[in-house]
């Protein structure tokens, strides 16, 4: 990728799952992503996903991978909870995580290929 392609606004691509999509190229080592804002249903909330990929637009094993965590988004929050107590631990020695989906957001995903 040239460096004034870094300053082209991406033209949006049309979804049926994914909604509004932005395509980027890459370079050598990636050949470009999509990113969008979708609804994340457990925590009813907008996040920003970037997917790894090419055109004509992303796969179906990212969409299938993004439907399996919502719908696993609970175990995978139990799964995760102890690191995260283990982290900040490191500066609180008594911290634990009362809710953990009020206590933090979720903002983005990326997913490789």
């Amino acid at each position: 990728m040239s460096f004034v392609n870094w300053f082209k606004k991406p033209a949006p691509i049309q979804d049926e799952f994914w909604g509004e999509l932005r395509f980027t190229e890459g370079g050598k080592q990636v050949k470009g992503f999509f990113d969008c804002l979708k609804l994340f249903s457990p925590t009813a909330s907008q996040v920003e996903v970037l997917l790894e990929g090419e055109l004509p637009g992303p796969t179906l094993t990212q969409r299938n991978f993004y439907q399996q965590l919502e719908a696993d988004f609970d175990e995978c929050v139990e799964k995760i909870k102890p690191l995260v107590e283990d982290e900040f631990r490191n500066w609180k020695e008594d911290f634990e995580i009362k809710d953990f989906t009020q206590e933090f957001s979720l903002v983005s995903f990326q997913f490789l290929r």
